[in-house]
């Protein structure tokens, strides 16, 4: 209902002054503060099954080592990591055997973020210009022969790209951004040769990030500025979203609401 909306859009920081009556509350949005259950006094918590111990060693007269991304295949049984080993930002991409503790044969040089596809033989990658700027979107395949697929380049040297993946694991999600504006595109993680598909068109002064829950898109949307910033919530009616209009406001605060199109993920 939406006042068990309204709890959570407060609780997610976000101040809801109304919510509107064409929106129903997003199905399946979980409650309270995430924390976990208190335990009965005197019983240990258990370790988490995929909990590992990863040793990551300096080689001889290595003076620096610093690590950069870090993410577990989504079957646990591989891990993409990078280390600078020069302190010149410049991160090398590996990947980790977990049960034999032994890496595999892939060195990726000058990377940033990376995110696996739930089929955990898919690694998307970013890679950095001249400047060190994020532009490139790459797509691995573990075992595969030849070159790696460019999936996406910002040509707009004001723009950075960064990657992430939705906390239902069903969209790995591509964000560009500049000072004031960013756009984000969608790729599905259970279709990892799919392209990356816009979510909405970029348009300067506004601002965006992306969530995935139960078949919609929830998006917080901020166009009216750093010096007064103001988060509203717009959410999709459906997945996938391919017609105009299909995102409608969850929430407003304090202006009228915000009307953007929405470009076809399909």
């Amino acid at each position: 209902d939406t006042a068990t909306l309204a709890e959570t859009l407060t609780m997610a920081g976000l101040e809801v002054e109304a919510i509107e009556p064409a929106a129903p509350p997003l199905p399946g949005v979980a409650q309270g503060t995430g924390a976990a259950p208190a335990l009965p006094a005197g019983q240990a918590r258990p370790a988490a099954a995929t909990e590992r111990n990863v040793p990551l060693r300096t080689e001889d007269g290595q003076l620096f080592l610093q690590l950069g991304a870090f993410e577990v295949s989504p079957d646990t049984t591989l891990l993409a990591y990078s280390l600078d080993e020069t302190g010149g930002l410049d991160y090398t991409l590996r990947v980790r055997d977990l049960a034999s503790g032994a890496d595999l044969p892939l060195r990726i040089e000058r990377t940033d973020a990376v995110a696996w596809a739930n089929d955990s033989r898919t690694l998307f990658y970013l890679t950095q210009d001249e400047a060190r700027r994020t532009y490139r979107l790459w797509r691995h395949r573990l075992g595969a022969e030849g070159a790696d697929t460019l999936v996406f380049e910002e040509a707009d040297e004001l723009f950075w790209l960064d990657l992430g993946k939705t906390r239902d694991e069903k969209y790995i999600v591509l964000s560009s951004a500049s000072r004031d504006t960013s756009d984000v595109h969608v790729i599905d993680a259970d279709r990892p040769e799919s392209p990356a598909r816009p979510v909405l068109p970029r348009r300067a002064g506004l601002e965006m990030s992306l969530e995935h829950r139960h078949g919609r898109f929830l998006l917080l949307v901020n166009d009216t500025g750093h010096l007064r910033p103001s988060q509203r919530a717009v959410w999709s009616r459906g997945e996938p979203a391919s017609r105009a209009n299909s995102f409608c406001n969850l929430l407003v605060r304090g202006t009228d609401p915000l009307t953007v199109p929405l470009v076809s993920t399909q």
